[in-house]
């Protein structure tokens, strides 16, 4: 299997593993729904931003997508490295892959800076739908603005990606 962007180590060592597990809530069918029904509604906005810069990335626009990603990571692994990794594994992988492919799994995810959004489980496909290869993208709100806290190109994650 092919090595796992950058972005997967930044953000790990950002903060330990057990501060960014989630805890599963006790099960009461009525507020799951209700909260599965705002999840829906909240996610929209964030969406909106993954769909962006996966438009960006596949376009090769690397000042835009650098842009979108989070000022927090960027202070932590330097704007060079991040500009860097963009260049090298990001851009590549959406520009040879610019289309969606297969399900994708959305949950809500925390960073180990404490902002919190939604994570995307999903697939990259060749034109014409072949050669599709998973991908994470996280998207927080980050001091107010909503902001890709990484991007993990060629990465299964047992379980969310189906």
């Amino acid at each position: 299997m092919p090595r796992p962007s950058l972005f997967i180590l930044l953000s790990l060592a950002a903060a330990p593993l057990g501060a960014q597990a989630a805890r599963p809530a006790a099960a009461d069918p009525a507020s799951s729904v209700s909260a599965d029904l705002e999840m829906m509604r909240e996610e929209q906005a964030f969406g909106a931003l993954a769909t962006e810069f996966l438009a960006a990335a596949a376009a090769g626009d690397s000042a835009r997508v650098v842009r979108m990603i989070s000022a927090k990571l960027q202070a932590q692994a330097g704007a060079a490295q991040v500009a860097q990794v963009v260049r090298t594994r990001v851009l590549p992988f959406f520009a040879e892959r610019p289309e969606p492919a297969g399900a994708s799994t959305v949950t809500r995810t925390t960073t180990g800076f404490g902002d919190q959004g939604f994570a995307y489980y999903r697939y990259a496909a060749r034109r014409g739908g072949a050669d599709a290869r998973p991908f994470v993208l996280y998207v927080v709100r980050e001091g107010g603005k909503l902001v890709v806290a990484n991007v993990v190109v060629d990465y299964h994650v047992e379980g969310r990606h189906r």
